[in-house]
């Protein structure tokens, strides 16, 4: 058993292996655990030993199934954890934490109830070398590149600065938290699987248009919607895309209560917009802080796999899913609006660049000194926020304020 203890001055570094022989190691999931508030931050190193995939203690619970590289402390692996500033204790059974002072902590074996067998040093039997598991191959090439942000600004003297590129993470769903459904699941229950067919709704049952919506000559019925024809609920606006967006996306629970069961339904579905979280509002604002740009007058966004080296700026809002190339020098392309933690908004507009020339280009497109050279579109703030900003979102929207998707505009 390992007590990891917080420090109300600092936070605490604890590194080590998860899984031991004095307990029966089981998976912890993070986000339900009673220490997830605790936590600030769970690192592992990544499948191709290229950096680190993490937990990140500041994003909301209910993003944690988008947001999050992983959700849960798994037997048999390595972890560094770094908890928040506090006064309180996270206990770990099984985890067996080391540090530049410890004592040996110990060996790593896969069976905890036989010793280690000696070695036969007379045996000249040579064994076939350890195949190396598949999930160390790296990640797959079918898996889209990630987006990044940069920012640009210049100083006192009009001397250009540039941030370091950050990572962002896409959403195009949204959590269902313990929306109530008992109405609807009663009267599908009681009263349209009887009469009409379909099949009946239990505790943990995933919810599919083909088991859990009927036809009748009087509308079409669903376990979402009960008894009401040809309604929709979520905020859809007709059976047929409330069906299409949440199949198979919803788990429904059985709740006992007082008076009754009581019937919640959770998981995920569509958003109607593309929002961008960054995936380290913290490192952005460590390093907006630092940099010597007066705001964040200008974005520079980009799809592709790293920006550890040489980042092409043609692909600047000029390939992948934020491909706007194609646009001509008089479109009207969606404002960027970014908003910061306290629900503040910035609005940016493009400045389309070709090669021939286009009235309004940014200089940062225009000028083979700058990083930016030959971006396609640069994205431009009239009302620029300061450098001492956390960003919270980002999205792209039109004049009277509808949020789009990326599909929507996109070459």
């Amino acid at each position: 058993m390992a007590i990891l203890v917080q420090n109300e001055n600092s936070e605490m570094f604890y590194i080590g292996w998860f899984g031991d022989c004095d307990s029966d190691c089981q998976d912890i999931n993070i986000s339900t655990s009673d220490f997830r508030d605790k936590i600030s931050k769970i690192f592992q190193i990544r499948s191709d030993n290229k950096g680190y995939r993490g937990f990140d203690g500041s994003i909301s619970v209910n993003y944690d199934n988008f947001l999050q590289h992983f959700t849960k402390l798994e037997c048999g692996k390595s972890y560094l954890i770094i908890l928040k500033k506090g006064n309180e204790e996270v206990n770990l059974p099984g985890f067996v934490g080391t540090h530049i002072d410890s004592e040996d902590s110990g060996r790593i074996t896969k069976n905890c109830s036989a010793p280690t067998p000696t070695p036969d040093t007379t045996s000249n039997q040579q064994t076939d070398a350890t195949p190396t598991p598949d999930s160390f191959q790296g990640a797959s090439s079918t898996t889209p590149d990630p987006f990044w942000i940069n920012f640009s600004a210049t100083d006192a003297s009009g001397k250009n600065h540039f941030t370091l590129w950050h990572k962002l993470n896409k959403i195009e769903s949204q959590p269902v938290t313990n929306v109530d459904v008992t109405s609807a699941v009663s009267a599908w229950n009681d009263t349209i699987v009887a009469e009409l067919g379909g099949e009946e709704i239990k505790d943990g049952t995933v919810f599919d248009r083909t088991k859990h919506s009927v036809t009748h000559i009087s509308g079409k019925y669903t376990a979402l919607t009960g008894i009401k024809p040809d309604t929709a609920e979520f905020g859809y606006t007709n059976t047929n895309e409330m069906l299409d967006a949440l199949d198979k996306k919803l788990t429904f629970k059985e709740i006992d209560e007082f008076f009754g069961s009581v019937w919640k339904v959770n998981g995920e579905r569509p958003a109607y917009h593309t929002t961008f979280v960054p995936e380290s509002a913290g490192l952005i604002l460590m390093d907006t802080e630092t940099f010597l740009g007066n705001n964040l007058l200008n974005i520079a966004m980009i799809q592709v796999q790293n920006t550890d080296g040489f980042v092409d700026s043609t692909k600047i809002f000029g390939d992948g899913e934020i491909d706007l190339s194609c646009k001509e020098c008089e479109a009207t392309l969606p404002r960027l609006v970014l908003v910061d933690t306290n629900n503040n908004k910035y609005f940016y507009t493009d400045r389309i660049h070709k090669e021939g020339g286009c009235n309004g280009s940014n200089q940062l497109s225009t000028d083979s000194l700058s990083r930016w050279y030959k971006s396609p579109v640069v994205y431009n703030s009239i009302n620029a926020p300061l450098n001492t900003i956390e960003i919270k979102e980002l999205y792209f929207d039109i004049a009277d304020g509808e949020k789009l998707k990326l599909s929507e505009f996109k070459c």
